[in-house]
């Protein structure tokens, strides 16, 4: 499991792409295989209520999904955040376009809907900053449907060992309401590293 996260800020936009990569086996053969990318483009975003830009690709080996596209925008309302910006916490409200093609399977289909995202993103440094709690949780409801959703719900825990290095373990739920026939809906990972952060 590898995962990047670039941040650039432009005067008044700050632009995250975020990508990662999982590979699983059970029984000696491919039970997983994911890639995922997410940019975000949020201007203004130091204000207390700021608009931003989002696109999502994915690929899911285990849900039979060939590709999914997420496009769309919304805005940001910032709970709160402290001065050195160790605690953060937001909740975001975007309207986005999903276009999911499936495997070609039997049965299985290209799909497009328009969905709601709701997301909850919380950062705190605690214990004198030697730990450090972070969550996301995302819930995607169909416009004309809410009981066709996509939900994915992320804790971390991280220890500083020494500067720009640090020890993690990631538990990760995500349920997704389109699937290629006969694949679960559900997936739970829980995993551990290091992870090292480049630059300032």
């Amino acid at each position: 499991n590898g995962k990047g996260k670039i941040e650039r800020i432009d005067n008044k936009i700050e632009t995250i792409l975020v990508a990662s990569y999982l590979y699983g086996t059970k029984n000696g053969s491919k039970d997983n295989n994911n890639i995922t990318s997410m940019l975000t483009a949020d201007y203004n975003y130091q204000k207390r209520l700021s608009p931003f830009f989002l696109q999502i690709f994915e690929y899911d080996y285990s849900k039979g999904i060939d590709a999914r596209s997420q496009t769309g925008g919304g805005a940001k309302y910032l709970i709160f955040k402290d001065k050195k910006e160790k605690n953060v916490s937001s909740v975001s409200l975007a309207l986005i376009y999903d276009y999911t093609n499936l495997l070609n399977d039997p049965g299985s289909y290209k799909t497009d809907r328009t969905r709601f995202s709701l997301r909850l993103k919380t950062s705190n440094s605690i214990l004198d900053s030697h730990l450090i709690i972070s969550a996301v949780a995302f819930f995607q409801p169909a416009v004309n449907d809410f009981s066709e959703n996509n939900q994915r719900y992320e804790i971390k825990m991280a220890i500083p060992i020494v500067k720009k290095f640090n020890f993690f373990g990631n538990y990760l739920y995500s349920k997704d309401d389109v699937v290629t026939v006969g694949r679960k809906r559900v997936d739970i990972f829980v995993t551990f590293g290091l992870e090292y952060f480049f630059g300032k």
